[in-house]
């Protein structure tokens, strides 16, 4: 295993939440603690990267990870809180599952029925969302968004540029890059680790315990059990998101030669 990490943060707002901040400085600060009691075995570093569009950003930092040969990248949104050992939990799986290319934390959308950002098989197209799932041990999922997501960086070098891009109305630069590597063929692993549990930021935090609670969701040997209703509502709120998105990328041979 390689002992290089950065921390890769787009950031196209004018300022940084406090929320945010605080977080930030916990996961760092938890860090340093930790790796010190284990020997000083893994090297740190921060990269922003601000003042453009999301897919840009990301092309770039994912890009200077590559330069700077670092072993894994965790992404982190602006408009989120994090767990103070996000770091020390995601590497302690990659170090007992050494065949798994990526872990993601659990959030949801922002708005109701708040639905979590992760994603499971892989269906013309699409990924079919989450939503019923254990909440005390890690699961397998095929996509997730960027917004807390640590992977091994040769995970990108898998897949020629542009990783990322952004397609208004139609597919966000994460997904996206989920869906190259799909349209690919190339194999990859990922778990989701619910115990990594993010707030997302509004005027308010929001988590899991938001989807829960607003869909009335019964929690029983630590799996979610949705009623009928609460899959009907939740259906209806991908349908909605559906009629702004393609059901698969873009022709792969008009992109291939789009500068980043």
């Amino acid at each position: 295993m390689g002992n290089k990490i950065v921390i890769c943060i787009p950031n196209n707002r004018f300022f940084l939440d406090e929320q945010f901040v605080k977080s930030l400085l916990g996961i760092v600060q938890s860090f340093y603690v930790w790796n010190a009691s284990i020997g000083n075995k893994y090297n740190l570093s921060l990269y922003f990267k601000g003042g453009g569009w999301i897919d840009r950003m990301r092309e770039n930092l994912a890009y200077y990870a590559l330069e700077e040969k670092k072993d894994y990248i965790l992404w982190l949104d602006t408009d989120m809180t994090f767990p103070s050992s996000l770091v020390q939990q995601m590497m302690t799986i990659f170090e007992t599952y050494e065949d798994i290319d990526a872990i993601t934390g659990l959030y949801t959308w922002k708005v109701p029925p708040f639905q979590p950002h992760v994603y499971g098989e892989f269906e013309r197209g699409r990924f079919t969302p989450a939503i019923g799932f254990p909440i005390d041990k890690l699961f397998p999922v095929e996509s997730a968004g960027f917004g807390c997501l640590m992977m091994k960086t040769s995970l990108i070098g898998k897949i020629e540029r542009p990783w990322f891009k952004f397609i208004h109305g139609k597919c966000g630069e994460d997904m996206f890059f989920f869906k190259k590597l799909k349209k690919k063929g190339i194999h990859y692993k990922m778990l989701c680790n619910p115990l990594i549990s993010c707030g997302h930021l509004t005027t308010e935090s929001v988590d899991v315990q938001s989807y829960i609670s607003y869909n009335n969701i019964k929690v029983q040997e630590g799996n979610l059990i949705l009623d009928k209703h609460a899959i009907d509502v939740l259906t209806k709120h991908q349908e909605r998101i559906n009629e702004d998105h393609e059901k698969s990328l873009p022709d792969l041979s008009e992109i291939e030669h789009e500068e980043i």
